[in-house]
């Protein structure tokens, strides 16, 4: 039965810690795939938003482009021409036909002569590169090289576009509790910013952080835009999926340690009644007289004395290692974890055993067994002792070791006065008290005087089998042999 408790105990910590690492796994596995969609989904909103912007740009600087080229071929007056792109999209403002070093050759609106001012646009397109900028006031300044047949720049052709509805169909498409997106131009202008213009202050290119009204977090991602002078800022909500997960893993790994921690300890016995008691003397017990047997928590014995090996050698040469039960020849003998005292009949040996859990650390361990002899004979002597100083003439009185009063008949009544078995000696006569502690380890009987008239007090110390102290014997006899005092 208790192989089958173990076996359970055993089989069920096997299977929690095997359903447990189940979990484990799929919950990793699980946060991983949620990870994965998480970031794609986040990915995708930002290809959407990045892919809208690029083709609005591929947009502008293709017609930019076919324009120069326009003008490049271009013999006939240059305004009207200029005028013609402008009639080509209603978002064009003006269109400047702007010389190397910078001076407007002519414009769609017909102003010439003058500097233009210079930009980012125009630096760009003397390299060579058809370039888009601006975009904090709604409009936006495109320009492209102009070049004659042998590929050497002539001019620099600038657009000026009006760009509002754009920026706001990309802000309304972009605009969510969970995901926004900013364009900040160069120098940090804002082309699209969806969060209070303060917030715009305290904002870091390439920061990875920012907070909106003091409790929303949003992780800030950034990609540039070719060909433009623009930045794009991706806020994405932080759902603190990634703290979740690294609690959520964390806690059932511990769980698991725990559990596996457990198996351990119950398969390999890791928590041994042996380690209760690795620093106690075993051989301390091998003094007692009583027999002293240790078990584990599966009732094996793990020690048992010289005592105990006397009691039980007709049974076994060697208790160490044997079930208690065997030993016991009694299924109550079977440790429950509670305190039970038990009579066993052994030969021709009456033997009263007491049993008592062991715990560390609020574990139970194991128990303690104490095997003594039974106690019949002694009660039988004991009650014949007192039948003795019940009957006897004189009178007697037995004083235990604590100094009170176990046995007393009536002549001893008579002579000291009431003698209630637990009185304290001292209460009863104080002289006679100091005799007692007088000869306590003394061998002989001696005389005390009471001053009790014509009663002699004599006292006797007791011993038990191993020579302590057990109590004190006082006799009151009468001077007179033969009379008994008045009144018996």
């Amino acid at each position: 039965m208790l192989k089958f408790r173990r076996v359970r105990s055993i089989l069920a910590l096997f299977i929690v810690l095997f359903f447990l690492s189940l979990v484990t796994g799929f919950f990793i596995v699980e946060f991983r795939l949620a990870k994965k969609v998480i970031y794609e989904y986040e990915n995708s909103l930002q290809q959407a938003a990045l892919n809208k912007i690029e083709l609005f740009v591929s947009d502008v600087t293709a017609f930019t482009e076919h324009a120069a080229r326009k003008l490049a071929r271009n013999s006939g007056p240059t305004r009207d021409l200029l005028k013609e792109i402008t009639r080509q999209d209603p978002r064009i403002t003006d269109v400047y036909l702007v010389g190397t070093d910078g001076c407007v050759i002519d414009s769609a609106s017909g102003r010439k002569g003058y500097r233009h001012q210079l930009s980012e646009a125009f630096e760009k397109a003397l390299a060579g590169e058809t370039f888009v900028t601006g975009g904090e006031t709604g409009r936006i300044a495109v320009g492209a090289p102009v070049c004659d047949a042998a590929k050497q720049l002539r001019s620099v052709l600038i657009i000026d576009l009006t760009v509002n509805p754009f920026f706001q169909e990309l802000t309304q498409e972009f605009l969510n509790e969970n995901y926004k997106i900013a364009l900040l131009d160069s120098g940090n202008r804002p082309v699209v910013w969806p969060f209070a213009p303060e917030k715009l202050r305290g904002f870091v290119p390439y920061q990875d952080k920012l907070y909106d009204r003091n409790y929303l977090r949003y992780n800030v991602r950034t990609a540039g835009i070719d060909h433009t002078s623009w930045q794009i800022y991706f806020f994405l909500k932080d759902n603190n999926f990634d703290t979740y997960r690294v609690i959520t893993i964390m806690f059932l790994l511990f769980v698991l340690y725990f559990c596996a921690y457990e198996f351990l300890v119950e398969f390999w016995k890791a928590s041994s009644i042996n380690s209760y008691f690795e620093d106690v003397n075993f051989t301390i017990f091998n003094h007692l007289k009583e027999g002293v047997i240790i078990c584990n928590k599966f009732n094996k014995i793990v020690f048992a004395n010289e005592a105990a090996h006397g009691f039980f050698d007709d049974r076994t040469a060697n208790l160490r290692g044997a079930a208690l039960e065997d030993i016991l020849g009694s299924p109550r003998a079977v440790f429950s974890g509670e305190n039970k005292k038990m009579i066993l009949k052994n030969s021709d040996q009456t033997l009263e055993i007491v049993c008592s859990p062991i715990f560390k650390a609020g574990k139970i361990l194991g128990s303690l067994a104490v095997i003594g002899l039974g106690g019949d004979q002694e009660k039988v002597c004991e009650q014949l002792l007192a039948k003795l100083v019940d009957i006897n003439p004189e009178g007697l009185v037995f004083v235990d070791k604590n100094h009170q009063i176990a046995m007393a008949n009536m002549m001893a009544s008579y002579y000291l006065g009431p003698l209630e078995k637990g009185r304290h000696i001292n209460a009863v006569d104080s002289k006679l008290t100091t005799a007692i502690y007088n000869n306590m380890g003394s061998r002989s009987l001696n005389r005390v005087e009471l001053g009790l008239s014509g009663v002699t007090c004599e006292i006797t110390a007791v011993y038990d089998d191993h020579g302590l102290y057990a109590g004190t014997l006082v006799f009151l006899r009468n001077v007179e042999d033969g009379n008994l005092p008045e009144g018996l």
